[in-house]
C-alpha cells in the first residue's frame, strides 16, 4: 500500500504534532519527550494516542537515528 508520505503528505504524531518515522510496521514519533509507537494494522496506521507504545529512550533514540532525526533536548 502506498502511504501519503509516498506521494509528498507528512505524517505527524497526534500527541505532539511532531514528524513520525516510518518502519516496516510502525511509525515512531520524532521527539524525544513523546517517543510514541503507532502500530500499522493491515496495511492502515492507526494513530490512536490511547493505543500508542510509549518506547524506551535507548529504543527510540536507536530507530530515529537510523533515519537522521535529531533528537530533542530531553533525555528522559
Amino acid at each position: 500500500m502506498a502511504f501519503p508520505e509516498d506521494i509528498g503528505v507528512e505524517f505527524v504524531c497526534p500527541k505532539c504534532r511532531t514528524s513520525v518515522v516510518r518502519q516496516p510496521d510502525a511509525f515512531i514519533c520524532g521527539s524525544a519527550d513523546c517517543r510514541l509507537k503507532y502500530a500499522i494494522v493491515d496495511d492502515i496506521p492507526r494513530f490512536l494516542v490511547d493505543d500508542a507504545e510509549q518506547l524506551a529512550p535507548e529504543e527510540w533514540r536507536q530507530i530515529v537515528e537510523v533515519h537522521g532525526v535529531q533528537s530533542g533536548p530531553s533525555e528522559a
